[in-house]
């Protein structure tokens, strides 16, 4: 008996520290909301990109469903995908007020939208229960008919409600005390109406960072590759390549940012058990997904006004590398080593769009270079991934790596860095070098601080001290910026020095 009030008062004091206290008058029910106030997303959308990944056309198919109602959609879309209960990102503070009500011995109701099957399985995996209210086939349970099922359950004004859109002011209207999740418009509405409010959770606010974290606005660095074409051309003072590139950066920014947030949409449940991962904005719950669907036809509109000003042939090198990045994502990123190759001619890519743009052929020893050195690091991120939660999981969720991979994926990245250190090597020794720099001689500067960069990037891999993709880990390394310094430095001073 001691046991069980300690751990009634420890829920209590867990849960004050959590949001205010909220006191209910009567033991009537209580009714809470799914989408938006249990959990921090939109099943029906999940479901919905969980099954187009899985079975295409059978999810098309169900779509079509649409045209006898959202009820008969819902249903057929279950029948494809359910998906895991233990996956959504629940809204903590809403777990730990069924958490003190439930030890409290109040009834609780899951009141959704959702189909039966989602429903019944996040009521099963919290155990808090006692009833699940929800659509079928033909009842599309939400808004009016929510509330009046709810009536007719308990009675008008005998039960409390937790929701969190406009669609739950009817089923709040007709309880007798509301729970707000979100939205402080919602309560000062519910108040002026009569609707006493007896508590409210603060929820996600929009944010310019918060966007640009789901646009993945730091990866842009990497389109800084299509200017390669004008440094090695030596087209250093010719504005109009310099104007052209940078609106293809701009342009490519944007499909590249299309293909995260398609990458991301798609890849919840893998995302949720990763432990870097889980915390973008899609996986957390702390962007809505249907944001995410809205964005992305919109950075293609824009991205195709910038393109217009841009040659055909760089229209199309655009074309290819969204048409790949998706290829990936869906098919090639589940493929063993299929994924680094691909990934490191999406690098490779951008240089030879950079040169299509301004009109500078981009020599096979620039390809060479690039491809070995991508390889390299596309290798160094999924070692980096690998080594990082093999504490955890044997192997990386939607990838086809496995914790003994380890050391072949080290042999087989370090080979492809210092090959590209051989190409480099070979290319200075180049007789075509000596007509492009006055003094070749200095380029070979270059070749022991590529190398060292290199074998720095796999120890640190090594170590599991690689945080994520090796280009940002440069962009925020300082020795990385001090090598690249004095290469470009070399670099410079052999086209130009007398």
């Amino acid at each position: 008996m001691a046991s069980n009030q300690n751990k009634k008062m420890e829920i209590e004091e867990r849960a004050t520290s959590l949001h205010p206290a909220i006191v209910f008058s009567d033991d009537f029910p209580l009714c809470v909301d799914l989408d938006g106030t249990l959990i921090s997303t939109d099943s029906l959308a999940e479901s919905w990109l969980a099954a187009m990944r899985r079975s295409p056309w059978r999810c098309l198919g169900a779509s079509l469903a649409l045209l006898r109602g959202r009820s008969h959609f819902k249903t057929a879309l279950a029948d494809i995908f359910v998906p895991s209960a233990d996956q959504f990102p629940y809204r903590q503070e809403v777990l730990h007020l069924l958490e003190q009500e439930a030890v409290a011995g109040r009834v609780l109701v899951l009141a959704t939208g959702a189909s039966r099957l989602v429903a019944t399985a996040i009521a099963s995996h919290l155990g808090y229960f006692t009833a699940v209210l929800s659509s079928d086939t033909g009842v599309n349970l939400t808004s009016r008919s929510k509330a009046q099922e709810l009536e007719n359950r308990f009675g008008r004004g005998q039960f409390y409600y937790v929701g969190n859109s406009a669609a739950d002011l009817p089923a709040w209207q007709s309880s007798a005390g509301a729970v707000v999740v979100g939205r402080r418009t919602l309560a000062r509405k519910l108040s002026v109406s009569g609707v006493p409010v007896l508590g409210e959770f603060p929820g996600n606010r929009l944010s310019l960072a918060l966007i640009a974290q789901s646009l993945r606005v730091h990866q842009w660095s990497k389109n800084l590759l299509v200017f390669v074409a004008i440094l090695l051309g030596h087209r250093f003072r010719d504005a109009s390549a310099w104007i052209t590139a940078t609106i293809l950066f701009s342009a490519m920014s944007l499909v590249a940012s299309v293909a995260y947030l398609v990458n991301d949409l798609f890849d919840l449940e893998a995302d949720r058990v990763h432990p870097e991962k889980r915390k973008r904005p899609f996986a957390s719950g702390t962007l809505g997904v249907m944001l995410g669907v809205a964005g992305i036809p919109l950075l293609l509109l824009v991205a195709a006004g910038l393109s217009a000003f841009l040659p055909l042939s760089s229209r199309l090198w655009l074309c290819g590398y969204l048409a790949l990045a998706l290829v990936y994502t869906f098919v090639l990123k589940e493929k063993l080593l299929i994924d680094v190759f691909v990934l490191a001619g999406l690098y490779t890519l951008r240089v030879l769009a950079g040169g299509s743009a301004t009109g500078i052929e981009i020599s096979p020893w620039t390809l060479a270079f690039s491809m070995f050195l991508f390889l390299s690091l596309a290798m160094a991120k999924r070692y980096s991934e690998l080594i990082s939660s093999a504490q955890t999981i044997a192997s990386l969720p939607r990838r086809n790596y496995y914790r003994s991979d380890l050391t072949m994926l080290g042999s087989l990245g370090t080979a492809s860095g210092y090959i590209a250190v051989l190409v480099l090597a070979l290319y200075i020794h180049a007789p075509e070098v000596a007509s492009l720099y006055r003094q070749p001689w200095l380029l070979w500067g270059i070749c022991p601080l590529a190398a060292y960069w290199i074998s720095r990037v796999w120890v640190f891999a090594s170590r599991a001290a690689l945080p994520g993709d090796p280009i940002l880990f440069a962009f925020r390394d300082r020795v990385s910026y001090l090598v690249g310094g004095l290469c470009v430095l070399l670099f410079l001073l052999a086209a130009l020095l007398h």
